[in-house]
């Protein structure tokens, strides 16, 4: 029970903390910007594109099944590649507030997101089932340490918005 009560922190929790964090601090925008990044890079285009890709492409299926490290490997740099790319357009084009307050607050967001969308809806619906506690343990772990890295890589970008580069 108490590996569920700790992922339900990590992946409900921290979003709502986060929300009421960015309300506090009057950094909403770019916390919502965060939350946008995540979304529109990765559950509206590239999560649809790669199904469509494996519904139509016997070679892509063929690819995943012949050769799993580099099919591993493209499904990571594709997400990065995606997710910088509106993380960068969303704080160039949209977000006002240049300030390392803002640029945590938005990685919050974005990591936040997608702690809730792709773990916290998923334990949220396999409650009641007999799931292993220490795949909790471990999932919040990793989720931690995912949206650290999201705070990071948007003080990453954010640094390069503000340089002009």
């Amino acid at each position: 029970m108490a590996s569920i009560v700790f992922i339900l922190f990590i992946t409900v929790g921290v979003p709502v903390a986060g929300c009421v964090y960015a309300i506090y601090k009057r950094r909403f925008i770019p916390f919502l910007l965060g939350i946008l990044a995540f979304v529109i890079s990765q559950m509206l285009i590239r999560i649809p594109l790669l199904e469509y890709l494996a519904a139509e492409s016997s070679s892509y299926l063929m690819w995943s099944v012949k050769s799993p490290i580099s099919f591993v490997i493209f499904l990571a740099f594709s997400a990065g590649i995606f997710e910088e790319l509106a993380r960068w357009m969303a704080m160039r084009f949209f977000m006002k507030q240049h300030d390392s307050l803002s640029g945590v607050v938005f990685g919050i967001g974005h990591g936040s997101i997608e702690a809730f969308l792709i773990v916290g809806l998923t334990v949220l619906a396999t409650m009641n089932s007999l799931a292993d506690s220490a795949l909790y343990w471990l999932s919040g772990l990793e989720r931690i340490i995912a949206i650290s890295l999201h705070i990071g890589l948007s003080l990453i970008v954010l640094a390069a918005v503000k340089q002009k580069r």
